[in-house]
């Protein structure tokens, strides 16, 4: 089965099989699948410039694109323990879901000014607290932060 850690961090390789035991190829996996890989697809191409510039960055400063809470919220005492949760640069929180069957994720949103938008519902919370979104399999929920 496909759960979500699969969908979000998917394998796509058009040379051969995982480990030799199944077929990697997106239109191989049916077309549910197929459909969840190309919104990953297009999420990514959308994004395209930010992680150029993230990537920029990183070289320039040596500061990870991918890092935990605590790193951009010092002094937010509840986020020095949440390990489910990350920063995708500057701009965007990430929360992946890793269990199979969900359809919401709670995700604890540091206080920032102008606060937090959704990605897939446009909802934008202030933040300095826990919201629950929904997760239905292919929609990771990705939260921008708000300027």
């Amino acid at each position: 089965t496909h759960t979500h850690t699969h969908m979000q961090t998917p394998l796509v390789s058009v040379n051969g099989l995982q480990h030799g035991e199944r077929a990697t190829e997106p239109w191989l996996l049916g077309n549910k699948t197929l459909a969840l890989v190309e919104k990953i697809i297009t999420l990514r191409y959308t994004m395209q410039d930010y992680v150029l510039d993230q990537m920029t960055a990183v070289s320039q400063t040596g500061m990870p694109v991918n890092r935990p809470l605590w790193f951009d919220f010092p002094d937010d005492p509840e986020v020095w323990d949440i390990t489910t949760s990350y920063m995708f640069g500057d701009a965007y929180l990430v929360a992946p879901v890793t269990d199979a069957g969900v359809t919401s994720q709670t995700v604890y949103l540091p206080a920032v000014v102008g606060g937090w938008t959704h990605m897939w519902t446009n909802k934008t919370f202030s933040g300095g607290g826990n919201v629950t979104v929904p997760a239905p399999l292919g929609d990771l929920p990705i939260f921008q932060r708000t300027v």
